[in-house]
């Protein structure tokens, strides 16, 4: 295996991002001397309660929210199982994540059809749909049929990287990694007129709804992330959409192949098929020359079974698992993606023989 190369060509962003130097410099003193549990009465926890509430404020209102309706969790997957186990009569999306999709099937959830990234309307009796915001497949922007009941959206792949419906959705799970924060911290954001239950009981934090000692560094880093993606909002978009751009050309021509796109697509994530060559043999290949890519979702990265999304959209076999995933941040160049492209189309051609 070889070991990591040069940030710039790390094109798994969509699995976890770079943390960005002012999220760490932001986040740094909380691990130090500002060591306050925000549930304690004396300076250093009163310091630290502060800055929680300094970034539940922040994320409220990018939610247009009262900062009691967002609930700190370790990050989406969490975030998810908890909006989801108040659902009895559950439908989702053929595109959610995995950490919809266990839960959905232990349920026995309704599959929603579709008509391409569509998504039909609930049958009769459904009190919760989940329909994610952007697919983490593939970054097409998916909208959600009207329901009356509770529609709760995986925002992951959304959050500070493409405009949000926030009229679609009555709850939002996110996770601070996705956007160049920390691992391991998220929220769960309610909008709607809907009451969650307590998640978990035994300390009283988050009003009550979900207990444990809360993650100060990672909460702080988490809204400074976000701060600053909605800062950098307009060049990290111009950007991105460049190094799209720059890949597109440099593979096009190269037989038997395409890059998948839709209508309302997020420009952060690109799928490209080489059909015949397995995705997986590619993310290797590049992996070799001192790039990551990815093959699917990273969290079902280790499955067989051929993705739920590529199936639901009626791929034919021999594309089912020829698809990678090259997913894109700011630390990216345009001269790193046209190398990677380069190394992906010597690598098919060779491949091919």
């Amino acid at each position: 295996m070889s070991g990591p190369s040069r940030l710039e060509n790390y094109f798994d962003n969509a699995a976890t991002t770079p943390l960005d130097p002012r999220v760490r410099e932001a986040m740094l003193p909380w691990f130090g001397e500002q060591c306050g549990n925000p549930h304690s009465l004396h300076a250093w926890g009163m310091q630290a309660r502060e800055a929680v509430d300094r970034a539940r404020q922040y994320i409220a209102d990018q939610f247009a929210t009262p900062p009691e309706q967002v609930f700190f969790t370790s990050g989406a997957t969490e975030a998810n199982n908890w909006a989801l186990q108040h659902a009895t009569n559950l439908a989702v999306s053929p595109f959610e994540h995995s950490s919809v999709w266990a839960p959905a099937e232990a349920m026995g959830a309704t599959v929603l059809a579709n008509e391409g990234y569509k998504c039909m309307p609930a049958p009769a009796g459904t009190e919760m749909q989940a329909v994610m915001v952007v697919g983490n497949e593939t970054g097409a922007v998916l909208g959600a049929p009207s329901l009356r009941g509770w529609t709760h959206r995986d925002a992951t792949q959304a959050l500070g990287k493409v405009p949000i419906d926030l009229i679609s959705g009555d709850s939002w799970s996110c996770s601070a990694h996705k956007l160049g924060g920390p691992k391991g911290v998220g929220a769960l954001v309610v909008t709607g007129n809907v009451a969650l239950s307590p998640w978990m009981v035994g300390g009283g934090q988050e009003m009550g709804m979900r207990a444990g000692t809360l993650n100060v560094p990672g909460i702080v880093g988490f809204a400074t992330a976000l701060r600053l993606a909605k800062q950098d909002y307009e060049a990290r978009t111009a950007h991105v959409r460049g190094l799209r751009a720059a890949f597109a050309e440099a593979v096009a021509g190269l037989p038997d192949s395409f890059i998948h796109e839709h209508d309302r697509q997020s420009p952060w994530i690109l799928t490209w098929v080489a059909a015949g060559i397995e995705g997986e043999t590619l993310v290797l290949e590049a992996d070799a020359r001192g790039f990551a890519i990815g093959a699917g979702a990273a969290c079902s990265a280790h499955s067989n079974e051929p993705s739920r999304t590529l199936v639901a959209l009626g791929w034919p076999p021999e594309h089912l698992r020829s698809a990678v995933r090259i997913s894109f941040g700011p630390q990216n160049t345009v001269e790193s993606v046209r190398t990677l492209a380069a190394v992906l189309k010597e690598a098919v051609n060779r491949l091919r023989g």
